[in-house]
């Protein structure tokens, strides 16, 4: 990954459109208020994400991660600023950390990665390795997880170019490497628990994406793609073997426990986004004053009215598209001012609407 991202698009400013409320004062105040933090939070998120932290020492290995790469606060930018900018931002803060790791010597990103040195029972790697791999762990999968969500949120793959499938590939080989060494009988480095079977349902939607891109590519730019496997010493089939054996057992796994991974991965990112306060506070907007709640199946209208009725407005960005939307006391208006059709779901009904289409949903 020589090649550094520098998008044109964020050379200048943005700021967020204040969110018109009625009716309330006390929660206008509220949202004017966190209009100004999410304004001057942006700032710093796209500005040099490593700056030198206060008392770290100076041979200090640990790379910090940006705060864009949180889950809660990347999904506050998809919902405020065009998704094309938000992908240039987190690809270029992505490709930042890994170069610097890289820089460090923390992981090696080749074809043939390794967290087992001399092929040593878990039992015999020392406590200092096993705590390397688990902050390795954390640290990756926060970027996995950003990457995921954008993806979902999006819903296309229009962002993948050759520098953005080196990154995937890079993410993919840290997961494969790591759980290649589970796979070995009873050789687990770490107890498993709820941690571990998490990271391991996220490397698992990972590389589900991964092998999506692999088809993208191929049938978009198959020169490209030929050209990025021999420079990368891709080799196609026997890494994505492992990809796909590991993919099999998580979805056996996760069938057997009947588990909802609809929602999953989105609850975590929230967890993880606590200590985003200005996000929390618009997403609490959104979810319990507006009724606009983001999943990873798309973009859900839940109208949740307020004891005392409160009508609002706010443009909203999703999957290429823009919408005016605004409630009044007996219904939902929804406008599409972009050039893209758009299709969600609301009160339950999927809703396709076109460029320009304005439509009316009554609540009552």
């Amino acid at each position: 990954m020589q090649n550094q991202l520098q998008p044109e698009s964020l050379q200048h400013n943005h700021k967020f459109e204040p969110v018109q409320v009625a009716g309330d004062p006390a929660t206008q105040e509220r949202m004017d208020k966190s209009i100004e933090e999410l304004n001057h939070e942006l700032e710093s998120l796209t500005s040099d994400s490593f700056r030198e932290k206060p008392n770290r020492k100076k041979n200090d290995q640990t790379v910090p991660l940006p705060d864009l790469l949180q889950g809660k606060a990347l999904i506050v930018l998809l919902a405020n600023l065009p998704e094309e900018e938000v992908g240039d931002l987190m690809y270029m803060k992505i490709q930042e950390f890994l170069d610097q790791k890289n820089k460090h010597n923390l992981s090696v990103f080749n074809e043939t990665p390794s967290f087992y040195p001399d092929n040593k029972q878990a039992s015999e790697i020392t406590e200092e390795k096993r705590k390397f791999i688990d902050n390795e762990m954390d640290m990756m999968g926060i970027i996995t997880q950003s990457i995921v969500l954008f993806h979902h949120y999006t819903g296309n793959l229009d962002y993948i170019s050759s520098r953005t499938f080196e990154i995937h590939l890079a993410i993919s080989r840290f997961w494969a490497s790591l759980l290649t060494g589970w796979f070995k009988e009873k050789n687990l480095p770490f107890e498993p628990g709820e941690r571990i079977s998490n990271l391991c349902s996220l490397a698992s939607r990972f590389l589900e994406l991964s092998l999506r891109i692999i088809t993208y590519m191929k049938a978009e730019n198959a020169w490209t793609y030929k050209d990025l496997k021999e420079k990368n010493r891709f080799s196609e089939l026997r890494e994505t073997a492992v990809w796909k054996e590991f993919i099999t057992a998580e979805s056996r796994k996760a069938s057997s426990k009947n588990v909802k991974q609809e929602t999953g991965l989105y609850i975590e990112a929230l967890h993880q986004g606590k200590a985003n306060k200005h996000a929390d506070s618009w997403y609490n907007f959104m979810r319990y004053v507006a009724g606009i709640e983001i999943t990873e199946k798309g973009l859900y209208l839940l109208p949740v009215l307020p004891e005392n009725f409160i009508s609002w407005q706010m443009k909203l960005n999703f999957r290429k598209a823009i919408l005016d939307l605004r409630m009044t006391e007996e219904h939902f208006n929804i406008k599409n001012i972009s050039v893209t059709p758009v299709t969600f779901t609301v009160i339950g009904q999927v809703l396709t609407i076109q460029q320009g289409e304005n439509k009316t949903i009554n609540l009552y």
